[in-house]
């Protein structure tokens, strides 16, 4: 059984970004269950922790599930387990089942693998804003991420829910 530490759960809720920094009823509604999650039941939740059924219609096209696994004999790797429809435009393409090294290379690949190897060391949820330029020639793509640990054994981080708000602007 994993031994999950009281007060670094205590440091991870008090150092959570505020609801109020979010963008979007979708990332507010996450964020909100990921935290009265964590302070009612003492461990970070896993994926069989809460029914998609029960989640606002709205937030499963902007939903993204990446899973973190760790092969005994190498370094963590990450695959798309799940991405909402919303969210696959951004790749212009569905990686769902996909690895990163699959997705990314160079730099980019480096930045990913360290932002979530990052968050699953820490277990801290993070929150970010981006631009993304040009979107389909006639728009500009700004876009927003809250990103959630989670834990099947409630401490090792095995999965990452994100919450994505994108925002078309003309040109």
């Amino acid at each position: 059984m994993t031994i999950v530490d009281p007060q670094a759960l205590r440091n991870i809720l008090a150092d959570l970004f505020p609801a109020d920094a979010l963008r979007s009823d979708e990332q507010r509604w996450f964020h909100k269950f990921w935290r009265d999650f964590v302070a009612a039941h003492g461990r970070l939740p896993g994926r069989a922790d809460f029914d998609p059924t029960e989640m606002p219609p709205s937030l499963l096209p902007v939903l993204m599930q990446i899973d973190a696994e760790r092969p005994a004999d190498g370094p963590m790797r990450f695959r798309y387990r799940l991405v909402g429809t919303v969210t696959g435009q951004f790749y212009r393409r569905d990686p769902t089942g996909t690895y990163f090294e699959e997705v990314y290379s160079g730099e980019a690949l480096t930045h990913f693998n360290s932002f979530y190897m990052t968050m699953a060391e820490t277990r801290r949820p993070d929150f970010s804003e981006h631009v993304r330029l040009p979107w389909r020639h006639e728009h500009i793509l700004e876009y927003s991420r809250a990103s959630f640990p989670l834990a099947s054994d409630g401490w090792t981080v095995d999965r990452f829910v994100l919450v994505f708000h994108p925002e078309y602007r003309n040109r």
